[in-house]
Formats: C-alpha cells, structure tokens, sequence
C-alpha cells in the first residue's frame, strides 16, 4: 500500500477542503504568520493544481 496520508491529501474533495480550511487557516495563523494562503498552502506542501 502507498502512504495513506499521500493518498488522503490527494483525494480531498473541494468540499472536503472548505470545511478543513478554516479550522486548519486559524490554528496555522495562531502559531505562524503567514500573510497568503499561497504561504498557508505551501507550508503544509500541498500542491493546488492537482
């Protein structure tokens, strides 16, 4: 079997997102100071084009 948290982030839905974006963009701006969501994205490494 492949990681099952690869398989996890790639199967999100977009449904599945806006309902995590919140709680993850206000627990990840309370530790951090990111000022876009390209920054919030790109810290978890998580590719939005695919």
């Amino acid at each position: 079997m492949t990681s099952c948290c690869d398989n996890d982030i790639r199967q999100v839905t977009n449904v599945e997102l806006g309902r995590m974006s919140s709680q993850l963009w206000n627990g990840h701006s309370a530790k951090t100071r990111v000022s876009s969501w390209d920054e919030f994205l790109a810290s978890y490494e998580i590719d939005i084009e695919h």
